[in-house]
């Protein structure tokens, strides 16, 4: 196990490396002419700066950079960073993601991510739109820590800032790419942009469509393979400038038509070679039938041959989502003072109808669908004094709106089968009303709920430079927040799904001895407020060398159980988290800026952690207590000659749950104390080589290479107790490749390969073994190739 003092100790090796490189650079300076590393300017302090010059733990990715490693989606973005992790609870389109194991697993629509994401500086709110086709973009900005005296919103986690690009004001521009590749992949993007009046205002449209076929093979007659894409968006920019004066306008639309990933069902009761699939493992499982009972009446064992990108689906997993958006952001230059406004609005709506039970049967499946709107608006003054002193002084607000409506299907193949089930008529967990339904086995529930969050504070960030190497930095925020779950009503309904009673309502209509306890409105509101901040120090030892020191404190807001459905006391909220971090850092440009040598040590003690608990077909949202997370990262880049670049990454975590007690699957307490957090992995790696085979007066052929290592990671707080030692994902490998001419001629193509190893490690797991007998499960994308052609004008 990897113990807090192993980390600590790699401070003062990571120093002494950069110390002792910086008193070899003069030596070195008249070797290095001519090759540096690229300079990243971001905003990640709403200001523009060099990413070298920020003393907190942020990773940068420029959009060439992105392109390089041909990156399609948010959750590639892992690939990359260290200690960013995305689990793809319906594939790539709904990714959770966790930094430095802050992370949530909770899948409902409704809930807040402690790690927040931004598409140019609005927070995109819901889940389900957070999986971005990444097109057009700037840069990519991920800040690890909790963040809100400079960003908008409080997270514990960090956040991921997308910033796209704008239109340039003198000459007319543009690209096109396109791209084919297996699977049917089809792809067009492009973006060209024109000064409308030159030098006041420009314009720049952007939009991207992609049309893939399935990857995961789905063996049931006449049905369509899933984890199909058909996505599309498009961006307009317009860009106004006079004197001392700036506005920004983004408007963008898009839509995705295509599927969630192929769920596979992991029971565990095998037969000979072949192992059981879905259906089989409810039947022997929850039913109590025994292996040959089974094969007897003819339920199929998944074939042995199959690999993780096949199965059997009787429905195929549908994943429609779209959206609007608009941000407006305003820019004074008061001289001494800046003044920025940033308006965001944001609607969107999504279904996902899902064959949870990963097979050919109907056992569960569940269509969700969700509708949100959001508005945003950040005020902040941005002082720019000549002097040692300077700040950050912000007004914030938010509000969202969700519209939620599920239905769930339970068991109806059994009933179809004629199979009894007095199992299921006793398990008040799974049925808490009507045992005749019960012992009939099948079953429908219909759930349909809002809510409404406001968030309201004020920040402030300020710097003072002691003299010209020592800067103290401190901020604080207070946090008003509000919140409610409304209208909540769910229902039982039969094999058709026709309304047989209410579960949860605060309208009670029916006779009350087949209702469970109406639930009080009061009870799902939430008003609350806080008051974090920050303390740190930074020490520039040279032009190219900066230490840092921070304490801060994150918070994140309550939250509401958006997968009640059966008995009223699922209903709750959950207590706000908070996090107290202390962090210690470096950064170097080394070797007449050759070599970059970032690094950061850190340490968590994390309170009231949020995620959702499954105990049969039941969902609670919960806390868990105390925890800790200590942890480092150490990134490099090196260019040792003209035709070589090295990127390389490195997070480390131990995690540890100090006090926690739940109910298993089966609803058994137990004493997690000691267990590590979900989604955190002990070890990561990302390497990344670009080497330039030749250069020629009519161009350049160069040849990418990039890796990333993810060490065995659980998914359940559980980890390997109680049956839940599968859900996890065990330690593995991710390899690509790419091979690029870029042209004179403004035009470039590309050969690229995914996955060469075909890792097939699970992305998302949950145990569903109390109630159905198997385990749901995801896999990432098979080994897929293709080709670019781009072309710039």
């Amino acid at each position: 196990m990897l113990k807090i003092n192993k980390i600590f100790t790699l401070a003062p090796l990571a120093l002494a490396v950069a110390t002792g490189v910086q008193a070899q650079q003069e030596e070195q300076n008249e070797k290095r002419k001519g090759h540096e590393i690229e300079v990243i300017n971001v905003t990640a302090q709403k200001r523009v700066e060099s990413v070298q010059k920020i003393p907190v733990s942020l990773t940068a990715l420029s959009g060439d950079m992105i392109e390089d490693l041909k990156m399609n989606t948010s959750s590639d973005l892992a690939s990359a960073i260290p200690n960013l992790q995305s689990s793809l609870v319906y594939g790539e389109t709904q990714p959770i993601f966790s930094i430095r194991g802050m992370s949530m697993s909770d899948y409902n629509t409704n809930q807040a991510s402690p790690v927040s994401v931004y598409i140019d500086e609005v927070a995109v709110s819901s889940n389900f739109m957070q999986g971005l086709s990444m097109y057009d973009l700037e840069r990519v900005e991920v800040l690890r820590g909790p963040q809100g005296t400079l960003y908008g919103k409080n997270t514990t986690g960090g956040a991921i800032n997308f910033i796209t690009k704008t239109p340039d004001l003198l000459d007319t521009s543009g690209n096109i790419k396109l791209q084919l590749g297996n699977y049917g992949r089809k792809h067009i993007s492009g973006a060209v942009e024109t000064p409308l009046i030159e030098d006041k205002l420009g314009a720049r449209l952007a939009f991207t469509y992609t049309d893939i076929d399935g990857y995961h093979k789905n063996h049931f007659p006449g049905a369509d393979d899933l984890t199909s894409t058909e996505s599309q968006s498009i961006r307009l920019t317009l860009k106004y400038v006079e004197d001392d004066f700036e506005a920004l306008l983004k408007v963008a639309s898009g839509k995705n038509d295509g599927q969630t990933a192929g769920v596979v069902s992991r029971p565990a009761y095998d037969i000979g070679s072949y192992k059981f699939d879905a259906l089989g493992a409810t039947l022997i499982g929850v039913y109590g039938l025994t292996p040959k009972m089974v094969v007897d009446m003819g339920a199929q064992p998944r074939d042995a041959n199959w690999d993780a990108w096949e199965g059997s689906h009787n429905k195929a997993n549908k994943y429609e989502t779209e959206f609007d958006s608009a941000t407006l952001r305003l820019n004074w230059d008061l001289g001494p003072y800046n003044l920025t406004s940033v308006t965001g609005f944001m609607n969107g709506k999504g279904l996902n109808s899902a064959n949870t039970d990963g097979a050919a049967y109907r056992l569960l499946e569940i269509d969700w669908g969700s509708e949100v709107d959001q508005f945003s608006q950040d005020i902040r003054l941005t002082s720019n004094f000549d002097g040692a002193f300077n700040f950050i002084l912000g007004l914030y607000f938010d509000q969202d709106e969700i519209k939620a409506h599920n239905k769930f299907d339970f068991f109806l193949e059994t009933e179809a089968l004629g199979v009894p089930n007095p199992t299921l008529a006793s398990q008040t967990l799974v049925i808490p009303a009507n045992t005749a339904i019960a012992g009939s086995a099948g079953f429908t529930t219909d759930q349909k709920y809002s809510q409404e969050r406001n968030s309201t504070a004020i920040y402030f960030d300020g710097n003072y430079a002691l003299n010209e190497q020592i800067t103290l930095r401190f901020g604080l925020r207070y946090t008003q927040d509000e919140g409610e779950g409304r209208d909540i009503n769910t229902y039982l309904g039969d094999y058709n799904g026709n309304k047989i009673q209410d579960l949860i309502t605060n309208n009670p209509t029916i006779n009350p001895e087949l209702l469970s306890t109406p639930y009080n409105p009061e009870n799902l509101k939430w008003d609350q407020n806080k008051v974090t901040g920050k303390l740190g120090i930074d020490y520039q030892q040279s032009k190219n060398i900066l230490y840092y020191a921070s304490v801060s404190r994150g918070y994140r807001a309550s939250a509401f159980n958006g997968g009640a459905q059966f008995f009223s006391n699922e209903l709750s909220v959950a207590k706000p988290e908070t996090v107290d971090a202390i962090e210690l850092g470096f950064k170097s440009d080394l070797l007449d800026n050759t070599l970059r040598l970032n690094g950061a040590l850190f340490s968590y003690d994390y309170t009231d952690q949020q995620f959702i608990n499954v105990i049969g077909v039941q969902q609670f949202l919960v806390n868990g207590d105390k925890s800790s997370i200590r942890g480092a990262e150490l990134e490099l880049t090196w260019v040792p000659t003209s035709r070589i670049q090295v990127n390389a990454g490195l997070g480390l975590l131990d995690t540890e749950f100090k006090k926690l007690e739940l109910n298993d699957s089966t609803g058994n307490l137990v004493d997690l104390s000691g267990n590590e957090l979900f989604n955190a992995p002990k070890v990561n790696f990302n390497v990344a080589i670009q080497y330039v085979l030749l250069e020629a007066e009519y161009g350049l052929l160069e040849l990418g290479v990039n890796s990333n290592y993810i060490s065995r990671q659980w998914f359940s707080a559980f980890n390997e107790l109680n049956g839940y030692e599968h859900i996890k994902a065990d330690s593995g490998w991710v390899t690509n490749a790419n091979l690029t001419w870029t042209s004179d001629d403004d035009w470039s193509a590309s050969l690229w390969v995914k996955n060469i190893g075909e890792n097939d490690e699970k992305t998302y797991a949950i145990n569903l073994q109390g109630s159905f007998g198997f385990d749901y499960s995801t896999v990432g994308s098979p080994l897929t190739f293709g080709a670019d052609f781009t072309y710039e004008f």
